[in-house]
């Protein structure tokens, strides 16, 4: 389904989303109007994103909204798209390259707008086509939206020799937590995936009185699984194997690649992520701010949940630590070789320690008392099902 609003420029010269229906505002602020047609384009526990459909202008006053998804705020919580985009111009493009982050724009939106898409959301539901987790949530009563660089397939790919193939992943926990025991044989993002994989296995055989025999139980959408650490190995074979488990699993291109284009783009993703390319060098940014945002872990001295334990400075550290441990890398590969790879981080919003704090403590201390980082876990060695971590191929003792 399809949202339609009147698009005007006001005289901060700011882009403004209006209802279709209801074309109101300061007329002596804007000029002129057009017709702008928005889809949804994915949903997260926060946010909505939406995409451009169409523009009835080719006027270059409206260049910002082209090129650009829309973004708006859910009611979960009492933060602000001002907020966030105030951080994120204030902290977030500080300390990363702006080449490797998704343009951010704000947007005004009416609440003649917003009351749309929320009625877009209301028919969603009804037609069963919004996932069953998100109904009843709505869009936060914010007079602002985010403008975000679209890295989305243009479905072109492979029409007369052009287009790009778009992927998107979480680089996770680029190093090991700092409260991880010595000698773990699972980095912190393997022995999480190790942790939920056993509970979910025990939760469907309860449910559905399953055996202990595989089968049932891993069945279900395909989901790409590597070692984050893996991406830093600067080894060929072993960054072939995660673009191809990538490709493999992501929607967004919305094409099935033929072989060719299949080892084309596998062989441009090693490139980027190894030797001199622009991939590996973000990836080791994104390592060494997650390691010096966060050098003792959230349960080191000094760091609980208690507020008066905490320092504002170490609150804001480890709150970029654990926003750049959970960012999204956009990828678009080009066709051509003559055009380079684009790479942006997302998803950037900056975690809130109220809501998180204790969530995360808690969290670490399961991995470590249960047993995950060392393979130790529940009744024997291996049990979570975890087999890809970089840290079960090294030799201690050695």
């Amino acid at each position: 389904m399809a949202v339609d609003a009147v698009v005007s420029i006001a005289s901060d010269l700011l882009p403004k989303l209006d209802s279709n229906d209801c074309i109101t505002g300061d007329t002596g602020d804007t000029v002129d109007t057009v017709l702008a047609s928005y889809r949804m384009l994915a949903e997260g526990g926060a946010n909505i994103v939406y995409k451009l459909d169409s523009l009835n202008s080719e006027d270059e006053k409206y260049a910002p909204l082209r090129n650009c998804v829309l973004r708006v705020r859910k009611s979960v919580d009492d933060t602000t798209t001002k907020q966030i985009a105030n951080c994120f111009n204030g902290l977030i493009s500080k300390v990363l390259e702006p080449k490797f982050l998704v343009e951010l724009k704000l947007v005004h939106l009416t609440e003649d707008f917003i009351d749309s898409l929320n009625l877009d959301l209301h028919q969603l539901e009804l037609s069963g086509w919004r996932s069953t987790k998100h109904v009843g949530a709505r869009v936060k009563p914010d007079a602002w939206g985010l403008l975000l660089t679209d890295m989305t397939s243009d479905g072109t790919l492979g029409k007369g020799g052009g287009g790009a193939y778009a992927i998107e992943f979480k680089p996770k926990w680029l190093s090991q937590s700092p409260n991880a025991p010595p000698f773990s044989r699972r980095c912190r993002t393997c022995a999480l995936r190790a942790q939920r994989e056993f509970e979910k296995r025990g939760s469907e055989k309860q449910s559905k009185g399953q055996s202990n025999e595989p089968g049932a139980a891993e069945a279900g959408a395909a989901k790409a699984t590597f070692c984050p650490l893996a991406l830093l190995s600067d080894d060929r074979a072993t960054l072939a194997m995660i673009a191809r488990s990538l490709f493999a699993t992501t929607d967004y291109a919305a094409v099935d690649l033929q072989d060719q284009h299949l080892n084309f783009f596998t062989a441009r993703f090693v490139d980027f992520f190894t030797g001199q390319g622009d991939g590996l060098r973000l990836l080791r940014r994104l390592q060494f701010l997650q390691q010096r945002m966060d050098p003792y872990g959230i349960l080191a001295t000094g760091i609980g949940p208690h507020p008066e334990h905490i320092t504002l400075i170490d609150m804001k550290r480890f709150q970029l630590a654990m926003t750049l441990r959970d960012c999204s890398l956009l990828m678009k590969i080009p066709l051509s070789a003559a055009e380079p790879v684009e790479a942006r981080l997302a998803d950037l919003d900056l975690k809130s320690s109220k809501a998180k704090w204790e969530e995360w403590r808690l969290k670490e201390r399961s991995l470590r008392i249960g047993g995950w980082y060392t393979c130790r876990e529940e009744d024997g060695e291996g049990t979570g099902g975890e087999d890809v971590c970089v840290l079960n191929e090294v030799e201690w003792w050695v």
